[in-house]
């Protein structure tokens, strides 16, 4: 029988605080019945699994985060369960990793006074050899202990100043140093198969965390206005739900669409054709998962300005000649110079098609303002 160790240097504490790990590893060893039917169970959980073909002497050198050893009491059983916290611990894994010696001892006590003293002693422990370190891997440790010794033992031990103290009908004894004790004891002495077979080894993984909430799909950006001749770039944005993203116009027609606008991706652009007081744009955006937003936007496009070919106040004497790059509604551009060109202009063709066509020679006379632009008054096409 392993000596009771009835004199502490304090009150041992509860296991090792848990600290947060991705992974920890949770060793629970159950032994066979003890004389009085109960059992031992021995748990501790550490951060990271036990290294092969190695020794550990203490808690520490084997990231240890959580440990206990428990008397399982059924009914019948000799002691009430109690829970106690490793205050010896030591190891050995085999080449895989797993338990195939120890010595494991818990040991709590209230005790009070010196000798006599009073209070109890709650002790458990569980040895499977003597021979502790196979191979001896830790300095120092060689010769340690010899021959196998497999034992396990729990006891409830309450010490009084004398037996007339003792609760009546309670066995009271002398212990070896006159202390009067009342102890209740179960022990088995060479337990069969304590060895590695006892032990379980649980990897506790974390469940992922949960993926973070996708934000609601928004759509936002306005249509502004525009005017006939102009060019013409707005922008829609969406944001949240799943990407990719799927644009469309659910109605494209010269009575609810501006003529002369493109629409890709959520961008409208273009050189609007014809003027409308209220055109009613019809956009639909759809997400990876589905999700649909719609919404109207109104858009208005103003007609070209009523341009005439007297000069206005304030404007200043203009004229070009070039290519025409682009030929518009009421304009062409003269190397790229916008011109806007009233009904009222003089033509001169030269003897060339009447009609105004990019790549043209041309050359334009008339005015420059700030409120109309440029304004032809002649334009000669050779």
């Amino acid at each position: 029988m392993k000596p009771l160790t009835p004199f502490l240097a304090g009150l041992l504490l509860g296991a090792s605080a848990l600290t947060q790990a991705a992974t920890t590893y949770t060793y629970t060893y159950t032994g066979p019945n003890m004389s009085s039917g109960d059992h031992l169970v021995i748990t501790f959980t550490a951060s990271a699994p036990l290294a092969p073909s190695k020794s550990y002497i203490s808690k520490a050198s084997a990231a240890v985060l959580t440990d206990s050893i428990s008397v399982a009491s059924p009914a019948g059983g000799l002691l009430p369960g109690f829970t106690l916290p490793l205050s010896t611990f030591q190891i050995h894994s085999d080449a895989n990793g797993n338990i195939d010696a120890w010595d494991l001892l818990g040991d709590v006590n209230n005790l009070t006074g010196g000798s006599p003293m009073s209070g109890t002693d709650w002790q458990a422990y569980s040895i499977n050899t003597l021979k502790f370190i196979p191979g001896s891997d830790i300095p120092g440790a060689t010769g340690l202990v010899t021959g196998p010794y497999d034992y396990e033992q729990a006891t409830e031990t309450t010490f009084y100043t004398s037996c007339g103290l003792a609760p009546a009908g309670s066995s009271c004894q002398i212990a070896g140093n006159g202390q009067p004790y009342v102890g209740n004891y179960s022990a088995i002495i060479n337990p069969s198969k304590t060895d590695g077979t006892w032990w379980k080894l649980t990897v506790n993984n974390p469940p992922p965390p949960p993926p973070p909430p996708v934000p609601p799909l928004t759509l936002s950006g306005s249509l502004p206005n525009g005017q006939v001749g102009v060019p013409y770039s707005a922008s829609l944005t969406v944001t949240g739900g799943v990407a990719p993203y799927t644009w469309a116009v659910t109605n494209i027609g010269a009575a609810d669409y501006p003529p002369g606008l493109t629409f890709s991706k959520g961008v409208f652009a273009g050189t609007p054709t014809a003027a409308g007081n209220q055109f009613k744009v019809n956009v639909s955006v759809q997400d990876g998962a589905g999700t649909v937003l719609r919404n109207s936007y109104p858009v208005s496009v103003t007609a070209a300005p009523t341009l005439s070919c007297a000069k206005p106040k304030g404007a200043r004497q203009g004229q070009g000649q070039s290519t025409i790059t682009e030929v518009g509604a009421g304009y062409i551009k003269i190397g790229g110079v916008k011109v806007y060109v009233p009904a009222c202009a003089a033509i001169h063709w030269n003897g060339g098609a009447k009609v105004f066509a990019v790549g043209q020679q041309a050359e334009w006379e008339g005015y420059t303002s700030t409120a109309t632009g440029n304004v032809a008054t002649i334009v000669t096409i050779d």
